[in-house]
């Protein structure tokens, strides 16, 4: 897979590559890298139904969310 800066860091399928699907819907999953989540931060915070979490990347290049 490759990505390209017109579709904004999203992944964009090549070649044979086969899109995931949520669940058997049949429906793509949305897709996109963790630097362009983060950025320059190691962190993020999402919302969520009311609640906050923390989207972490660790000093081994590891993400955990976190409530």
């Amino acid at each position: 897979m490759a990505t390209d800066s017109e579709n904004n860091g999203r992944i964009r399928r090549t070649g044979n590559d086969q899109p995931a699907h949520a669940g058997g819907s049949g429906r793509p999953i949305p897709t996109t890298r963790s630097d362009v989540l983060l950025g320059s931060a190691r962190q993020l915070r999402i919302e969520h139904e009311g609640e906050w979490y923390v989207l972490r990347q660790t000093n081994r290049n590891k993400l955990i969310l976190t409530k």
